[in-house]
């Protein structure tokens, strides 16, 4: 009685989780064992602040795998037996993974751990396979298989792992048994499935959703990680090893590198923000030293509060940046294209299923306002430096669009676009002609329209292919031919090939596009939607920078005709095929081949150099002429680059 009474008059006054942490958790076995210390992962300390707060009653955590999340959480149930005691009920996918993960892991951790090792009275009755006893609660280990063990017990802590690969119906039953209590608390982590479902429908539905912001030590303006702003050198050519080591991470603001040497800096200063919330540039204190940036806006409730890390935020790695970047090579190298596990478990990003289609709602509320900033049908933006005219020639007729693009291909604008008749063979030499010679205003306000005729014209030879051909032949040799091919699945992973045809003894060279792969971008592309085919069709065939991906741009008059075909085929098994038979895809194909045709021609090498708009090169003559040579393999460009400027 003496000892209980005191106990109850001399409690330790209650350490914050972060605290405890650094001074109680050891960590055994990996590759940092010894001493937790929180300064090496700075981005979890509001994630263990959450935990211990109250009001706080869900928090969910969306992450990579091997980040070091699991040996936080079973720090904050160590913790919680030392200082909030309560009865646990842990989740993981099957029975037998649980029960191992409580022998090997768990209960390890708590025997090297002394405040936790006070509440254990007997070890060997406290520690059974499915759970371990202490003086003040239980803590239980359950597979999401087991046929019990889910009903009828309140649990003030609960805990799903995995939470994607746990079956729903024993994850939402095991999410009832803390109603009974004030302050219970629910923990959610995994690592993503698909885009929308699992823990990603988890941390979108959180009253909170809370990013990782970190300052850029040259602009000193802060920054979300995404895996478009990851470089190295040489491209897809790169080697892995290089890659791992050297990869680095270009600012969105001022396109400065920031190395993983930068890391441990930026992990200082960095901040969690809220989905309500902004945040200003580093400050400066009285002593000229760094100050984080102030966090600016009204925090959301807390009630259900979650968070995202991915793969190239984990500060557990010596390069994350490089770590990625070399499995994404590797895989290419291995089966041709990224796949579910790289994207899910390595970058820790929700995986988009690949596009099944694309709706005329979504791309027309995508569609640009401002025309000034971003042009209109029948003119081309600021910022211009070339523009690809691709055609689609049917039996009578062609239907074709125009592309402006910017330095390096950054951004593509569809600038105008048409359809003419052409039932003979003049007549469709004459349209081409046409095309070739027709001219396009540049906006710029305040000044005189400058003209820019078209760099490259690009026909796809599905229709009146010797027609085509002979075109070429006599009458414009810059003429860039296309045909299209599809792969149920991608089996051929190459975006493209260069051929020849032999016509009337002459070689006319011929790109063949893989319309599958380039399909499944630009379904992306067009959605807004950061992917894994789209880096992968970048990186392929990029010798400079590895993951620039183009923003399209659709001008804001842009008409439902035109949208509705770029909307006509879905995704399905393996294959893209209209949606109903009879309808039309050709300016769908169009896009497609414009992205490949860039692409093959080395669009990411073109840098003019101008700025403010202004089109350097021959002005109304175009600015930029394309120099079409042999690749040296598939999908690659040839030994001189191929560069679009003379």
């Amino acid at each position: 009685m003496a000892e209980t009474l005191a106990l109850v008059f001399h409690a330790e006054p209650e350490l914050p989780v972060p605290q405890w942490m650094d001074e109680n958790r050891v960590l055994i076995g990996g590759d940092m064992p010894g001493r937790w210390d929180g300064r090496v992962v700075p981005y979890f300390h509001l994630i263990m602040v959450m935990c211990a707060i109250p009001d706080v009653r869900i928090v969910t955590l969306m992450k990579p795998a091997q980040c070091g999340v699991t040996e936080l959480f079973i720090g904050i149930v160590l913790w919680s037996m030392d200082v909030r005691p309560g009865r646990w009920m842990i989740m993981l996918p099957k029975a037998e993974k649980a029960e191992d993960f409580n022998r090997t892991r768990f209960q390890p951790a708590i025997k090297v751990c002394d405040r936790a090792m006070r509440h254990i009275a007997n070890e060997k009755k406290a520690f059974t396979a499915a759970r371990t006893t202490y003086d003040r609660g239980i803590i239980e280990w359950l597979g999401s298989n087991s046929e019990s063990g889910t009903e009828g017990t309140p649990a003030r802590y609960v805990w799903i792992d995995e939470f994607d690969r746990c079956d729903p119906l024993a994850t939402s039953k095991l999410l009832e048994r803390g109603k009974t209590f004030s302050d219970s608390k629910v923990i959610e982590t995994g690592t993503p499935g698909d885009a929308g479902k699992g823990i990603d429908a988890r941390r979108g539905a959180a009253t909170c959703q809370y990013t990782w912001f970190v300052p850029c030590p040259h602009c000193r303006k802060y920054h979300t990680r995404n895996w478009r702003q990851v470089r190295w050198a040489n491209g897809g050519q790169a080697d892995p090893t290089i890659v791992r080591r050297t990869a680095w991470y270009e600012c969105p603001s001022c396109r400065e590198k920031c190395h993983a040497s930068d890391r441990a800096w930026q992990g200082r200063l960095g901040q969690w923000v809220a989905q309500t919330q902004s945040i200003g540039d580093l400050g400066k204190d009285e002593h000229g030293h760094d100050t984080a940036g102030e966090v600016v806006g009204e925090r959301p409730p807390i009630d259900h509060v979650s968070f995202a890390i991915l793969g190239i935020d984990n500060d557990l790695l010596p390069n994350p940046y490089g770590e990625v970047a070399a499995a994404f090579l590797e895989k290419i190298r291995q089966h041709g294209q990224v796949d579910y596990v790289w994207c899910t478990e390595t970058l820790g990003e929700a995986y988009m299923v690949k596009g099944s289609r694309l709706e005329v709602a979504e791309l027309k509320a995508r569609a640009e306002q401002s025309p000034n900033a971003k042009g209109e049908h029948g003119r081309c933006p600021l910022g211009t430096v070339g523009v690809i005219v691709v055609c689609d020639v049917q039996v009578d007729r062609l239907y074709w669009a125009a592309f402006a693009f910017s330095n390096r291909g950054a951004d593509i604008w569809l600038a105008d676009w048409g359809c003419e008749a052409c039932l003979g063979d003049g007549t469709l030499a004459t349209v081409l002609d046409d095309l070739r010679l027709k001219e396009w205003p540049i906006s710029k306000p305040g000044e005189k329209d400058r003209k820019i005729k078209p760099s490259i014209v690009a026909v796809d030879t599905g229709h009146r292919a010797e027609v085509l051909y002979r075109y070429r032949k006599d009458r414009d040799s810059k003429t860039v031919l296309v045909k299209g091919f599809a792969t149920k699945g991608n089996r051929d992973t190459r975006p493209y090939t260069r051929s020849t045809v032999d016509f009337a003894g002459a070689q006319i060279p011929l790109y063949r596009i893989n319309v599958t792969l380039w399909k499944n971008s630009m379904a992306r592309w067009l959605s807004g939607t950061q992917t894994t085919e789209a880096q992968l069709t970048a990186t392929l065939t990029d010798g400079t920078d590895a993951g620039l991906v183009s923003t399209w741009h659709l001008p804001k008059d842009v008409d439902d005709g035109l949208l509705s075909q770029l909307c006509s085929e879905q995704y399905v098994d393996g294959i893209w095929a209209v949606r109903r038979k009879g309808d039309a895809n050709h300016y769908w194909d169009i896009f497609v081949y414009a992205a490949a045709v860039l692409e093959a021609l080395g669009v990411r090498e073109v840098n003019t150099g101008a700025s403010n708009g202004k089109v350097q090169g021959n002005g109304g003559s175009g600015g930029v002429k394309p120099r079409v040579e042999p690749a040296a393999r598939v999908g690659e460009r040839g030994p001189v680059g191929q560069r679009f400027l003379d």
